[in-house]
């Protein structure tokens, strides 16, 4: 047994050198060895090259032979081929001798994205043995090596060590955010204060394990901002709900602190400030990054007209039904197929929220077109074309209101109140990419407040003391949801109101004769029914290219300024 040892051993000198390994041994060994143990002859080589030994239980075997100037990196292999023997160094001042086949596969689990810290640790405590590769997972959360039990086991204390010493260290960090929002964004409205919450909002939300969604405040007719410049007792009692609100609102903003976590935005830079547990700042950084993405922009255009009802079929739509026949017309253009079924509108029309609206396909350069020749008959008025850019899944405003400031006379001050009307209009886009194409979801939600002159006035105040006569507030809201392709629009309409005109005329200075005027002068009225279209046409914008209107962005439209045919050309 010791003779064939011996002769492997001799053999693999002779024949098999290896190449240098990570660590290099300082001198070559000389030892005469018959029948030692395995474990003097490698203490004997240890202390040679001035490291201090230690082993594994199953190292063991005897050794015969002579061994002159041997270098110290080929003696090794020559053990480690014929004992199965393989070592590691540590700081270059302790050797381990194992087993070779007693190594095993181990993955050590460590805080999110502190891969490359702890390496760095363990390799400055001199932890980390060149002979035994470590590999650091793409998350910088496991440690993934190839080593005996007994280096993966002082390895997996180190880490536990370095891991509770950082879990009581406390440190600051500032995350700049490029694209979403640090700090909470609000966006108010005639009688209602939507708040979208900022990237600060939504880590609170998840470390105090609370839903954080947008928080919408509404504003009631009784509740509406008095001017703050007047007293009275009116004004009292809104003082003390607006700072009832205020106080929310603050407490809402104030940093959120649970133990030693303090999250907070400073909107000046806008950047998140927090304060916690050193681990635990890579899970911050890499929610913030996830959340911190660039989102594309979205061009909406609106076109808000009140047109005849005679005159809107010119325009490919028909929002009108009829009960008593059972015919239904909803939406679409002339020639469409439209639906007709008085069992369904009637279901259609009795559930709640229920609106009737088209995809309108001809585009609205047709849709404009038509109006401006409507407005030329006076059948057609455009109220408004406000355009706005936004980004997507973030909503748009398009606001158009009118304040009255009333007046009420107190007993000892006069409060002023403030009423606004108008039309308000929300849309909040969603890109929607499937299977190469592109469209764009729409939630829309539309508030039309007008006074509303025909249904009587209302006296406000003291009587004529001291009261006023204001008219009431006629309320149209509508909310809907649509997808709408490159190029569509969505219309929306279906509500109608009554315009009323009068005029006089007469015979010039015989009309104005006392008493016998009348003879010669007489007065004519006219009402119309006007119904409210609403145009809606979203449009993705390309920040590192032209612009340019689906329906005409063709190569063939492509012409250079030098040509001398000055034909359309492909641009390809």
């Amino acid at each position: 047994m010791k003779a064939s040892r011996l002769k492997s051993v001799i053999a693999t000198l002779l024949l098999c050198p290896i190449a240098a390994m990570a660590h290099e041994f300082k001198a070559p060994f000389s030892y005469f060895a018959d029948g030692h143990d395995i474990k003097t002859v490698l203490s004997s080589f240890a202390r040679h090259q001035g490291m201090t030994p230690t082993f594994d239980e199953g190292v063991n075997g005897t050794i015969s032979g002579r061994f002159n100037d041997t270098p110290a990196k080929d003696f090794m292999a020559a053990v480690a081929d014929a004992y199965d023997i393989g070592y590691y160094v540590l700081d270059d001042k302790a050797i381990h001798f194992y087993i070779a086949k007693d190594v095993k596969k181990e993955q050590l689990s460590i805080p999110l994205g502190t891969g490359e810290t702890i390496l760095d640790s363990l390799e400055k405590a001199g932890l980390i043995s060149a002979e035994i590769p470590i590999r650091v997972d793409p998350t910088g959360n496991v440690l993934s090596l190839t080593a005996p039990a007994s280096y993966v086991a002082q390895l997996r204390q180190a880490i536990d060590t370095y891991t509770s010493a950082s879990a009581e260290k406390i440190v600051m960090r500032v995350f700049p955010v490029k694209h979403a929002w640090a700090d909470d964004m609000s966006i108010s409205t005639m009688d209602q204060t939507v708040t979208v919450p900022g990237i600060a909002t939504i880590l609170r939300g998840m470390v105090m394990g609370q839903s954080v969604a947008g928080e919408t405040v509404s504003q009631t007719r009784q509740s509406v901002q008095s001017v703050r410049a007047l007293g009275g007792p009116g004004l009292s009692k809104q003082q003390n709900w607006n700072d009832k609100k205020e106080a929310a609102r603050s407490e809402a903003a104030t940093p959120m602190r649970l133990g030693s976590i303090s999250i907070m935005a400073d909107p000046r830079v806008n950047a998140v400030l927090v304060s916690d547990l050193a681990y635990r700042m890579p899970y911050y950084e890499q929610v913030i990054r996830d959340l911190d993405k660039p989102v594309e922009l979205v061009e909406i255009h609106a076109a808000i007209v009140d047109i005849d009802t005679n005159a809107s079929r010119e325009l490919g739509v028909n929002f009108r039904g009829s009960h008593g026949s059972g015919n239904v017309t909803s939406g679409g253009s002339i020639g469409a197929a439209n639906t007709s079924s008085g069992n369904a509108i009637d279901t259609a029309m009795n559930a709640p929220g229920a609106l009737l609206s088209t995809i309108y396909t001809k585009g609205s350069d047709f849709f404009m077109a038509r109006i401006s020749m409507l407005e030329s008959e006076n059948a057609a008025r455009m109220l408004g074309r406000p355009s706005v850019l936004t980004v997507d899944n973030v909503q748009a405003l398009l606001e158009n209101t009118t304040t009255y400031y009333i007046p009420l006379q107190g007993t000892e001050a006069v409060d002023l109140f403030k009423v606004e009307a108008g039309t308000v209009l929300r849309v909040t886009p969603h890109i929607i990419r499937e299977e190469g194409k592109t469209s764009i979801k729409l939630a829309v939600n539309v508030q039309d407040d007008q006074s509303d002159a025909d249904a009587g006035y209302q006296n406000v105040g003291n009587g004529a003391a001291g009261g006023v006569t204001v008219s009431p507030i006629k309320q149209t809201k509508i909310s809907t949801q649509a997808v709408v392709e490159a190029g569509q629009s969505l219309l929306i309409g279906g509500y109608y109101y009554e315009k009323k005109t009068g005029s006089d005329s007469g015979v010039p200075l015989l009309k104005d004769i006392p008493g016998l005027g009348h003879l010669f002068k007489w007065s004519s009225k006219e009402g119309r029914l006007m119904e409210r279209l609403i145009l809606i046409t979203p449009r993705l914008v390309r920040p590192d290219g032209m612009n340019v209107p689906t329906r005409v962005d063709d190569d063939r439209f492509a012409v250079k300024a030098t040509q001398s045919d000055y034909e359309m050309k492909t641009g390809k």
